[in-house]
């Protein structure tokens, strides 16, 4: 299997098939050996956190997108949703969403108030 990992990386310019991060010809820690779950069909090399990933998303697109016939499909709708939507399509804001610094600002008094009352039961 080294041999066809090798030419593998090669074809690929020693990069992960989907990120494209630089990958090593080595077994552990690197370059996971990717096929197909239902043919044993060799598809690529990917680094290891792809692979796991695919794997993560085939998962949930099969249990999400109404099974093993339609998660292709899914997959590509749930793409095409999220590409139409990089612009937004309404003015409407969802009234749980605060931004970054109100996010900052929550967390920050809410460590005060821990350190607050930490303090005070220390006295």
């Amino acid at each position: 299997m080294a041999d066809v990992r090798t030419a593998i990386l090669s074809k690929q310019g020693f990069k992960c098939a989907i990120c494209g991060c630089p990958l090593r010809n080595k077994v552990r820690g690197g370059a996971a050996l990717d096929h197909c779950h239902e043919s044993g069909v060799i598809r690529g090399v990917l680094c290891v956190s792809c692979n796991g990933g695919e794997g993560k998303v085939k998962s949930a697109a099969i249990r999400y997108g109404g099974g093993l016939e339609k998660w292709e499909q899914w997959l590509r709708n749930m793409l095409a949703y999220l590409s139409i939507h990089k612009i937004p399509k309404t003015n409407f804001i969802h009234p749980t969403f605060m931004t970054d610094d109100e996010k900052r600002l929550k967390r920050n008094k809410t460590a005060r108030i821990k350190r607050n009352t930490a303090n005070a039961n220390t006295v």
